[in-house]
């Protein structure tokens, strides 16, 4: 048995303010093309395919709200507007949950990132924010897989661990693998929810993006489990290091010491 991987999402898990900045730039790529879609409406539209590709998402409302004729060309446009405001607005108008980024270097091991997150835009963010992109491995994004690979599936996941083992395996032939149920899945959407709980993960729900409180609970009460529901990622390590305790990963004695 390992200690927990701790495997985190980005948007408005790490970085504040990411749901916003996408959902206006999921409206102006659709008002590219023709259609005005904002607000609570948009959030809907969005709740299905969130955690997936700007191109499956605009696929995906522009076909429901203006058919199927010329939407590869409207995809295509939308999806140019979409990465040019990404772009403008998410270096600039983006911050980090709790302003700081000291609860980052308290995870251990080295956490995993799995996001929706466009990887040029995710390597612009970080550097603005002085967020070392080495810390975290692997880093599988939407945009590495097929469409029907991303959140709620658990392949981001499986993916995470194949990755992560065969890193591991380099560095140290003897190391033991990751399996599913050593995964801490850190999250703020109830896609992110659901892919842990596909993955055999544990589920850790943060309350700074798509999720509220009652959202979170409400999900306790379907086919859902959430495992831990938290304020911030800066109540992560310590609910990891009690889960590792308690698998008898770590000592209470040396998680004493280490924190």
């Amino acid at each position: 048995m390992r200690e927990i991987l701790p495997v985190l999402d980005v948007d408005d898990t790490i970085i504040a303010g990411s749901t916003w900045i996408h959902l206006l730039a999921y409206s102006e790529g659709l008002k590219a093309v023709g259609l005005n879609i904002a607000g609570e409406a948009l959030l809907r539209e969005t709740e299905p395919n969130w955690g997936g590709t700007h191109d499956t998402q605009f696929a995906y409302m522009i076909s429901r709200n203006a058919g199927r004729e010329n939407l590869e060309n409207k995809v295509q446009k939308a999806g140019k507007v979409f990465m040019q405001t990404m772009g403008e607005v998410m270096t600039k108008g983006a911050g980090i949950i709790g302003q700081e980024t000291s609860t980052l270097e308290l995870f251990s091991p080295r956490p995993a990132l799995a996001t929706g997150l466009h990887p040029d835009i995710l390597v612009s963010v970080f550097d603005t924010h002085k967020i070392d992109i080495e810390s975290f491995y692997p880093i599988v994004t939407a945009y590495d897989l097929e469409p029907d690979q991303v959140k709620p599936d658990p392949y981001m996941l499986q993916e995470v661990l194949s990755r992560r083992n065969q890193i591991d395996k380099i560095k140290n032939a003897q190391h033991l693998e990751y399996e599913s149920g050593d995964i801490a899945m850190v999250g703020d959407s109830a896609n992110d929810m659901r892919m842990a709980n596909r993955a055999g993960a544990i589920c850790i729900a943060v309350l700074t993006g798509r999720l509220t409180r009652d959202d979170a609970r409400n999900m306790q009460h379907t086919s859902v489990n959430i495992d831990y529901i938290v304020e911030d990622i800066s109540y992560v390590p310590a609910v990891i290091e009690k889960i590792n305790i308690a698998r008898g990963t770590i000592t209470a004695a040396r998680a004493t010491k280490a924190g």
